[in-house]
């Protein structure tokens, strides 16, 4: 799992225009932006591991892996679908991120199976200081290994 999310953040950071590379980041809970980011800002996570036995002892994993992508809160529809003046939405930088990690292996060999099963509605979070909208969106990454 650890050189998933890696290879998922360095995927990210080189094909998202737009999102400085500091603001693509491994988080250890999706509602933790580190210090210094800016939005639009991509955290990766990951999401549980799912195994099933397969005959000759190997198994087939599917790693899940949570990115949740936040913008700057600022117009309530601005948020989600952006404006005229240029301004990208959530829902904009949710289909990038789906279109950046698409059928996309991370170069990890023996990985034959990337979907994006899910994506969660948008929300609206943060506290009277600093709000933001996000939405999470599910990756599962399947191989065969032998068993241990």
């Amino acid at each position: 799992m650890d050189r998933l999310l890696i290879a998922m953040r360095d995927h990210l950071r080189a094909s998202l225009v737009g999102i400085r590379d500091g603001d693509v980041y491994i988080t250890p809970h999706l509602d933790l932006i580190p210090k210094g980011c800016r939005p639009p800002c991509v955290g990766v996570k990951d999401g549980g591991t799912a195994r099933v036995e397969l005959a000759g002892d190997m198994e087939r994993v599917t790693r899940t892996v949570l990115a949740v992508v936040y913008v700057q809160h600022s117009k309530p529809e601005a948020n989600l679908v952006g404006d005229k003046a240029g301004v990208r939405g959530v829902l904009s930088w949710a289909r990038e991120l789906r279109a950046a990690l698409a059928d996309e292996p991370l170069g990890l060999p023996g990985f034959f199976g990337v979907f994006c099963p899910a994506e969660a509605a948008s929300e609206t979070v943060g506290d009277d200081k600093e709000m933001l909208q996000r939405v999470v969106l599910t990756f599962n990454y399947e191989n065969e290994e032998d068993r241990p």
